[in-house]
């Protein structure tokens, strides 16, 4: 049978096997933690490079749509000048 000295002493030793388990797999997880880290900085690295490429893209396809609006509004208008001198022209009224 064990006595109350026996079971302070398994305490004791549970303790410091416990503590010495903890600390190692704090020290496990912290490392898996820094590398998780990295590699999702890494990530978000690239993720920023690609949205970058893309605003870039997006802006030069703005200043595009841009362009060909304008030509076709002017289009538009000097075809308009034309339809009207045409009408003119023949004696229709619309």
């Amino acid at each position: 049978m064990l006595n109350n000295q026996d079971l302070s002493k398994i305490r004791s030793i549970l303790r410091e096997e416990v503590s010495a388990e903890s600390k190692s797999l704090r020290i496990e997880l912290q490392a898996e933690l820094k590398l998780f880290r990295m590699k999702l900085q890494q990530e978000l690295g690239d993720v920023e490079k690609r949205l970058k490429n893309i605003d870039i893209k997006l802006d030069k396809m703005q200043k595009d749509l841009d362009i060909v609006i304008n030509t076709f509004d002017k289009e538009d208008i000097r075809l308009g000048r034309k339809i009207s001198k045409i009408e003119a022209h023949l004696g229709l009224t619309v």
